[in-house]
């Protein structure tokens, strides 16, 4: 397993967009409630792109923003940004929702368009990156959270991708189609510096939801005419697969915190049943099939096949 983190010029170009037209402030007061904290970063951004507001690009962005219900997918747009291949064919690293979008060419060129006239990567190659990264106590945590993943589920983790980036809301699995995992952070706070909270919980979370969504994806077919009774209280989760995934992703991490955090297995469960209320009937069935407190993940269709 390696562990790269990341501040990417082409997330931070987009995400700058994102913020000179406001599309993160209007995020976090509809959904969070909450004002998005101010830094310096985000001054220099708005200052930087000052002259060129009334660039199209921007009127363009809010209408694909206004049409998105998953945040994540925005956040696949920059890395076929500033990329040679231009076919947005179906084996292209993005994803059919963005794929099919008709502004996205346009969308390309327009970006290209502004990158250019603003002398953006002179910007970037300027920004103080080094106040981004996290703390080695941190990235030290992040290492053990994921290897104590590696050893329930007997796996070797590849490149794990993690891009700090301070202008985003929010942290997301970014769905590329591609082997490597990607994740975005952003801190939540800013005091004289950026605070990032426990970023482990989270890039824990992300890892084991990607591996969840891939074990269940390989068994679809199989696991299609079982998965139609299992209880969901998520309104967004509104197909068998997401439900099943997002109950795997969170019996593995119940599991890996009793086991290596010593937490109340009981009280994890009571906790995630709110939201699926047959959640115990899995992870019973996940501890079951353990040899050595390990879990193979490609035994996953022992724990929601039906018994004959």
């Amino acid at each position: 397993m390696k562990i790269n983190y990341i501040v990417d010029e082409r997330i931070e170009f987009f995400s700058s967009l994102l913020t000179v037209n406001g599309y993160w402030d209007f995020l976090a007061k509809k959904f969070w409630r909450i004002e998005l904290m101010k830094h310096p970063y985000k001054d220099e951004v708005i200052n930087f792109f000052s002259e060129f507001k009334n660039h199209e690009l921007f009127s363009l962005l809010e209408s694909i923003c206004a049409n998105l219900h998953d945040f994540s997918i925005l956040l696949e747009i920059p890395f076929f940004f500033l990329s040679d291949n231009k076919d947005l064919s179906s084996d292209c690293i993005i994803s059919d929702e963005i794929r099919k979008n008709k502004n996205l060419k346009k969308t390309l060129l327009l970006m290209e368009d502004l990158y250019q006239k603003t002398n953006y990567n002179m910007f970037f190659s300027k920004l103080e990156k080094s106040s981004f990264y996290l703390s080695d106590k941190q990235k030290e945590k992040i290492s053990e959270c994921l290897d104590s993943l590696q050893t329930y589920l007997n796996i070797q983790l590849g490149d794990v991708r993690i891009f700090i980036s301070p202008l985003i809301l929010g942290n997301y699995l970014i769905p590329l189609v591609n082997s490597e995992i990607s994740i975005a952070i952003s801190p939540y706070d800013y005091q004289d510096g950026y605070i990032w909270g426990m970023p482990e919980n989270y890039i824990l979370n992300f890892v084991i939801q990607n591996i969840s969504t891939k074990a269940i994806f390989n068994l679809r077919e199989s696991l299609n005419i079982q998965q139609n009774n299992i209880s969901c209280n998520i309104p967004y989760y509104n197909n068998w697969e997401s439900i099943v995934s997002n109950i795997l992703s969170r019996i593995i991490l119940i599991r890996l915190r009793t086991l290596f955090n010593k937490e109340d297995e009981k009280l994890l469960l009571e906790k995630y049943s709110k939201d699926f209320p047959d959640i115990e009937i899995y992870y019973k069935r996940l501890v079951e099939n353990e040899t050595d407190c390990k879990f193979c993940i490609s035994s996953v269709d022992r724990v929601f096949m039906s018994k004959q």
